[in-house]
């Protein structure tokens, strides 16, 4: 992509129109700008795709409205939303990692649940966020449910979507994963790619709750399935309270977890491997890596 004797590279951004957009994208966008991205060499706009580059573009955050809210759009198909993006509130910029040239825009998204108000403040970030990304719904208008308990197929619906790792031609192996129900997709895409395992050679145990070990367990395996790397925050990080209720196959992706600063414990130091999932707890880990992976 790059000749060997180029001396400049450099990714440009500018202010690109929006007539072109349909009129439902430019709704959704409001007066926010367009920018497009392109990479030159030598101050020669060239084709880029497949190589990761760090981009910031600037947001100014209205009064009452939530950092975590705040999202990034590709609009070179329609509107996708661009999952990993975090808005940085004392530099009034959100930062993403693109791979390719397109048009790209950050806006604003609602997020109207009225059941997480009492949380820590920690925990409802985390659900506006992933909300806000797409990443989860509400179980009902305007609620979250965030002591509802997780069942396999859900978590595996929410990882999938988060690592855009849907693959329409994925084929299920399992009995209990049905052809047109709403996780079948979600299910076989990540059997395809190793993140999940049966309960047995023939069931996946869609409907079973998901215990927070599992959770762990599953997060791990996306992200090594995905590309993703996991960097160690700390060389010693203390065990948890209660480290021998957790099981031999759960222990590697627990601790590469919690070295890496995804994995948080409640004020005792207890992880509780063994407890079911809630749908707080979910969102949280989610987050978690969000936070980490846009540090790096």
């Amino acid at each position: 992509m790059v000749e060997k004797d180029a001396k400049k590279l450099s990714v440009g951004i500018s202010t690109a129109t929006s007539g072109t957009l349909t009129a439902e994208i430019r709704t959704l966008l409001g007066d926010n700008p367009v920018y497009e991205l392109t990479l030159n060499v030598d101050n020669t706009p060239v084709q880029w795709s497949g190589q990761p580059v760090t981009v910031k573009l600037p947001y100014v955050l209205e009064a009452g409205d939530q950092p975590n809210q705040v999202v990034v759009y590709n609009l070179d198909k329609g509107s996708n939303l661009v999952k990993h993006a975090f808005y940085d509130q004392s530099s009034g910029t959100i930062t993403f990692k693109p791979e390719h040239s397109s048009k790209y825009a950050a806006t604003y998204t609602n997020v109207g649940f009225t059941d997480i108000g009492t949380l820590p403040s920690k925990t409802s970030d985390a659900i506006r966020a992933i909300a806000a990304r797409g990443i989860i719904i509400g179980k009902a208008p305007g609620e979250y449910d965030p002591q509802g308990k997780l069942t396999r197929a859900e978590f595996v619906q929410m990882l999938v979507n988060f690592f855009d790792a849907v693959d329409a031609s994925a084929v299920s192996q399992f009995s209990d994963v049905k052809k047109a129900t709403w996780y079948y997709t979600a299910v076989a895409s990540a059997e395809k790619l190793g993140i999940v395992q049966g309960r047995s050679d023939t069931k996946f145990g869609t409907n079973d709750k998901l215990t927070r070990q599992e959770m762990v367990v599953l997060l791990h395996r996306a992200l090594l399935a995905t590309g993703y790397s996991i960097d160690s925050s700390e060389q010693n990080v203390p065990a948890f309270s209660g480290q021998a209720a957790i099981s031999s196959y759960a222990q590697n992706a627990v601790a590469a977890l919690k070295q890496a600063n995804i994995l948080a414990t409640d004020s005792s130091g207890s992880f509780g491997p063994k407890s079911q999932t809630s749908r707080a707890d979910a969102a949280v880990l989610i987050y978690n890596f969000l936070l980490v992976d846009t540090k790096h």
